[in-house]
Parts: C-alpha cells; sequence; structure tokens
C-alpha cells in the first residue's frame, strides 16, 4: 500500500530520505530503520498526556501498519 504525501512528508521531517515512491527497491534493513525512527517518535513525542495519539501520531501509527502489512 503506497504511503501519502502527509506520511511521506513525516517521515522526510524525521531525517528519512529513502525513495517511497519505488518502496520494492527498499530492503530490510531500510524498513527496519523506517520502523525504528516512526516508533520512536510515536513514543517520544506524538502521545498526549493521557497517551492518545496527537493527529501526527495517527499519522505514525498509520505507517506503522502500512509498513507491518507489506
Amino acid at each position: 500500500m503506497p504511503f501519502t504525501d502527509k506520511e511521506i512528508a513525516l517521515m522526510r521531517e524525521i531525517g528519512l530520505s529513502y525513495d517511497f515512491e519505488h518502496q520494492d527497491a527498499l530492503t530490510d534493513d531500510d524498513w527496519n530503520e523506517i520502523v525504528d525512527a516512526v516508533a520512536d517518535r510515536l513514543v517520544l513525542r506524538e502521545l498526549d498526556e493521557n497517551y492518545y495519539p496527537t493527529p501526527d501520531g495517527v499519522i505514525c501509527e498509520d505507517i506503522l501498519e502500512k509498513v507491518a502489512r507489506r
């Protein structure tokens, strides 16, 4: 499932510079780095005081869901 523009923008903000348009070229190490970076962002910055995801946290969850389904 392709990433949305918002998902790609968030991953770029995190510092991931992969070619998300050609996901078939990503290696297992690339996917692991994506998961690690997005999960860290979610846990460290994108949960509110009640541990509910912020709007960017929802995007992080969506990215992680897509990676899990690949």
